[in-house]
């Protein structure tokens, strides 16, 4: 069984009213064709989440602001002001060592997650031209049909 439903429809009647559905709403059968698509594309821009990079250096000192490293920081200002040096450096070595082994396996996960995304690329069954095609799911532009299998069923997304 093969179901046709649209998703900007379905969006606008939960956020908006059903009658509110803008007079630019249009349903085709046979999908958009490749110049609609491409325009689409170039309107709203691909179909990914922006990605937020956060600095390398920014990560090794987020390390310093959880709060072990600041009880342990406190010891060593409390070091400091009994001035007992020896203690003060051990602390010191202690919370240095600490971040750097935290930023490594952190730096190390994020590059696992990064590889692992990069060999995940997502595609997408859509209609173009009245045709099926799998296309890069980040080309996916309002208007496409989208076929959606999973089990026994196919559900049939605009």
């Amino acid at each position: 069984m093969v179901t046709f439903v649209s998703v900007r429809s379905l969006t606008y009647q939960i956020i908006h009213k059903p009658d509110e559905i803008p007079d630019d709403f249009k349903y085709n059968h046979a999908g958009v064709t490749s110049e609609e698509a491409a325009d689409l594309l170039e309107k709203y821009g691909k179909n990914e989440l922006p990605e937020k990079v956060i600095p390398k250096w920014r990560l090794f000192l987020d390390q310093f602001r959880a709060p072990m490293p600041i009880m342990i920081w406190i010891a060593i200002i409390i070091e400091i002001a009994i001035q007992n040096w020896i203690d003060m450096v051990i602390l010191l070595l202690i919370q240095f060592t600490n971040a750097s082994i935290s930023f490594y396996e952190l730096n190390k996960a994020g590059n696992a997650v990064a590889a692992l995304k990069n060999s995940l690329k997502p595609t997408a069954t859509c209609k173009r031209y009245g045709k099926w095609e799998v296309i890069d799911a980040t080309l996916l532009v309002p208007g496409d049909l989208v076929l959606l299998a999973s089990g026994y069923g196919n559900l049939i997304f605009r």
